[in-house]
C-alpha cells in the first residue's frame, strides 16, 4: 500500500513510499482512507517545529476519514462499509461529536494517517 512518509524534516522530505501491514487481528479494523488533512500540529511536526524527537521514516497526519473494509472477529461496534474517523483522543467513545452518519473510532497511533489503508486496533 502507499503512504506518504517523511525521511527528514521539511515538506521537501515528504515522499510516497510502499509499506506493508499484516492482516487485521481480532481487535483490529482496516480502514481505506478517503481523506486526510494537515492541521497546524501536523505542519509543525513535518517542519520540525513541534519536536525534534522523531524517528524517521515517519508517516504524518493525525486527522482523516475513511471506510471500514475489514475487521477482526472481536470488533462488534463497527460493520464493513461504516464511515469512520479515527480520533486523537483514545478514551472518547461517545458524545455530541457523532454527526452526519460518521462513526468515530477512538485510537492512539504513533504513526499518522497519510496512507491509503490503515490497520487500527480498537480501544477497550
Amino acid at each position: 500500500m502507499t503512504a506518504w512518509q517523511l525521511n527528514g524534516f521539511g515538506l521537501k522530505n515528504l515522499k510516497p513510499a510502499q509499506i506493508t501491514h499484516g492482516e487485521p487481528g481480532a481487535d483490529d479494523v482496516l480502514i481505506q482512507f478517503e481523506a486526510a488533512s494537515v492541521n497546524p500540529r501536523d505542519y509543525q511536526i513535518i517542519e520540525g517545529l513541534f519536536t525534534q524527537n522523531v524517528n524517521f521514516p515517519l508517516t504524518p497526519l493525525s486527522d482523516g476519514a475513511g471506510i471500514v473494509v475489514a475487521k477482526g472477529d472481536d470488533v462488534t461496534e463497527l460493520e464493513l462499509g461504516d464511515r469512520v474517523t479515527p480520533l486523537f483522543f483514545p478514551d472518547w467513545r461517545r458524545g455530541e461529536r457523532y454527526m452526519m452518519n460518521v462513526k468515530f473510532l477512538a485510537v492512539w497511533r504513533l504513526t499518522g494517517y497519510c496512507e491509503n489503508l490503515v490497520c487500527i486496533t480498537k480501544t477497550p
